[in-house]
């Protein structure tokens, strides 16, 4: 009996001698004391020059194509029916595009004129073959006759390239000698 108790009064100190265990603290951070280092120059960096870029005055691509519309012949009339009829660009290349139309139109009459009434009866042979008479207009007048037209349409084609150039490079800048005519400004 002597050994139970022996063995009883020992697992009641092993009882007793086990205890919870505390979590362990983290170890404290080690406080160096360092030289300071000496900072470290940057390159020198070498600014460019802030380059103002201006904001394109139309927001939407189908106003530029409108804007190019104004400029060939009369479908500067579609302008006047889609939404953004009120945008200051548009109506600007609009009334270019109108007065170009007008100058068109000028230029073709004036054109005609000359061709019918002066080369066509100035430049002209006259010839009688069996009884009729025959009215042909010589080749050198058809010759001044096509070199007018090509003057005309010449013109018209620079003015058109011209406004269509202005309008790729968002610029509102009247066309050359008949831009300051224009009706909307």
């Amino acid at each position: 009996m002597a050994e139970t108790e022996k063995k009883t009064t020992t697992k009641t100190t092993a009882k007793k001698t086990t205890t919870k265990k505390a979590p362990a603290k983290k170890p404290a951070a080690k406080k160096t004391t360092t030289a300071k280092k000496a900072p470290v120059k940057k390159p020198a960096v070498k600014k460019e020059p802030e380059v103002k870029v201006e904001a394109p005055k139309t927001t939407t691509e189908d106003v530029k194509v409108y804007k190019y519309l104004s400029y060939i012949g009369i479908l500067w009339i579609i302008g006047f029916f889609v939404k953004e009829k009120d945008d200051a660009s548009l109506k600007f290349h609009m009334g270019q595009g109108i007065i170009l139309t007008i100058l068109g139109a000028a230029l073709i009459t004036v054109v005609a004129l000359v061709n019918n009434l002066v080369i066509y009866n100035v430049f002209v042979t006259k010839t009688v073959f069996w009884g009729y008479e025959t009215v042909t207009v010589s080749g050198f007048g058809i010759f001044l006759a096509g070199l007018l037209n090509l003057a005309l349409w010449a013109v018209i084609v620079f003015f058109v390239i011209k406004g269509i150039i202005n309008v790729r490079d968002n610029k509102d800048e009247a066309l050359p000698i008949v831009g300051k005519f224009s009706f909307f400004k």
